[in-house]
C-alpha cells in the first residue's frame, strides 16, 4: 500500500511477539524478500528475554508496590540460555530464539538477493550475543 506520509510503497509485517514460527508463516514472509518491488527490509525483533535491564534491580517504590523483580534469561556466557531456565522461561526463551534465528534467515535472504537491510536492538543487547547473529 502506499503511504502519503511515506511516500513508498510498504508492506507492514505484524508485530512477532507472540507468533510460533513455523514454515507456513515463515515462507509466506521470505517470500517478500524476494519480491522484485522490495527495496529494503527493517527488522526490529523483540529483546525482552535479551534485555540487559533484567540484569538491574526495579526501583525500591515499584517493589514495594507488587511490581516483579525480572530476572536475567541469558548471559555473556549463555547467550541463548542460563542452562537453569526451567517452565515458561525457558518457554519464552526458546521461541525468542527460534524468532531471531528467523531474522537472521531473512537477513541472509536479503544479502543474497542483494537487498538493504537493518536489524535494530540496544547496543549492549545480549542478541549481537547469539551465535545466529554472529
Amino acid at each position: 500500500m502506499t503511504d502519503p506520509a511515506v511516500g513508498q510503497n510498504h508492506v507492514g509485517i505484524e508485530n512477532l511477539a507472540g507468533h510460533g514460527v513455523n514454515s507456513t508463516w515463515a515462507n509466506r514472509r521470505a517470500n517478500i524478500v524476494v519480491e522484485p518491488t522490495t527495496v529494503a527490509v527493517c527488522m526490529a525483533p523483540p529483546c525482552g528475554t535479551c534485555s540487559r535491564a533484567r540484569e538491574r534491580p526495579i526501583a525500591p517504590h515499584l517493589k514495594a508496590a507488587g511490581a516483579p523483580e525480572p530476572v536475567p534469561l541469558r548471559s555473556n556466557t549463555w547467550p541463548e540460555g542460563l542452562p537453569t531456565l526451567r517452565g515458561s522461561s525457558l518457554a519464552r526463551v526458546i521461541q525468542a530464539n527460534r524468532l531471531y534465528a528467523f531474522f537472521c534467515h531473512i537477513a541472509k535472504l536479503c544479502i543474497a538477493a542483494n537487498k538493504a537491510w537493518f536489524m535494530e536492538n540496544p547496543e549492549n543487547s545480549i542478541l549481537w550475543l547469539l551465535p545466529a547473529v554472529q
